[in-house]
């Protein structure tokens, strides 16, 4: 058996002895259970989606996880318990990781925040964050890593207080990144990239980021940059708005630009579709 795609309370007694497969290579849509001890034991597991996840499996998650050495994606959902990249980082195959918090507060990762580079999956093509505290994915240092091409973070649950930052994305940084969408970020006060910075991006998406009072003078460096959505936000609308915004020359390059009707990129939804058309393996290009 290579696939596995049941919840996991549906299966007959005898169909759970599945997960001691060792050649099973994908597991999908089960929820999180005492099931998660036999993972160590699926040397050949290559995809990964738990749900349902919650504090009391936080210790079984990451000492199961970090065993799985061959794991290229991994799809997280629950109020909790989610392993932070630093637990992750010795899993050299991750390309993909979604972790997704459904809980009304903003989560702490189960592990350290990253200090370094070297803290981080080193070969993460694809990272989708929401509901988790930010300290545990600083966006200087996710530039800094090589393969990354898609990230999507939703800061819907946080609240920053006074707590606010400013991004720096320098010459080099982001090589690879097509895809960046950013929701509800209300931490972030001010942008800056440097030329040279972002030099593959195709696809910005900017919504709900009401702190964030202009946009970074260096996307008109951005030449690649084909789609930006700026969304619920008055002041980056008007900014932007076409030959008389204070942003438009920074961004009248780009051949769409969408406002507050457009519809926010539904991570999930993309990687259903990903799913469906078995598109994993490998890093291959966003489009």
């Amino acid at each position: 058996m290579e696939v596995l795609a049941i919840s996991y309370d549906d299966l007959p007694i005898h169909l759970k002895n599945c997960l001691k497969a060792k050649n099973l290579q994908t597991i999908h849509g089960l929820c999180a259970g005492e099931w998660i001890r036999s993972l160590p034991s699926l040397t050949n597991l290559r995809r990964l989606e738990i749900l349902s996840c919650t504090e009391s499996h936080k210790e079984l998650l990451a000492g199961s996880l970090i065993k799985l050495k061959l794991l290229v994606e991994l799809l997280l959902e629950g109020d909790g318990g989610f392993p932070s990249l630093c637990t992750l980082s010795s899993l050299d195959h991750l390309l993909w990781l979604v972790i997704t918090a459904t809980g009304d507060s903003i989560f702490k990762l189960n592990g350290p925040a990253p200090k370094r580079v070297e803290d981080l999956p080193p070969n993460l093509s694809r990272l989708s964050i929401d509901g988790c505290e930010p300290m545990h994915y600083p966006i200087e240092m996710l530039g800094k890593l090589p393969c990354l091409r898609f990230i999507h973070i939703d800061e819907n649950s946080y609240d920053p207080s006074n707590d606010y930052e400013v991004w720096h994305m320098k010459h080099g940084d982001f090589p690879h990144l097509q895809v960046l969408e950013i929701l509800y970020v209300k931490r972030l006060q001010e942008w800056i990239v440097d030329k040279g910075a972002l030099p593959r991006l195709r696809i910005l998406r900017v919504i709900s980021c009401h702190t964030l009072k202009m946009l970074p003078d260096g996307l008109r460096h951005v030449s690649t940059l084909q789609q930006l959505s700026i969304g619920t936000d008055s002041t980056l609308e008007r900014r932007v708005k076409r030959d008389t915004g204070e942003d438009w020359d920074k961004i009248k390059h780009v051949p769409l630009i969408e406002q507050p009707s457009s519809r926010p990129f539904d991570v999930m939804e993309e990687l259903s579709r990903l799913l469906c058309h078995r598109c994993f393996t490998g890093v291959a290009n966003i489009a």
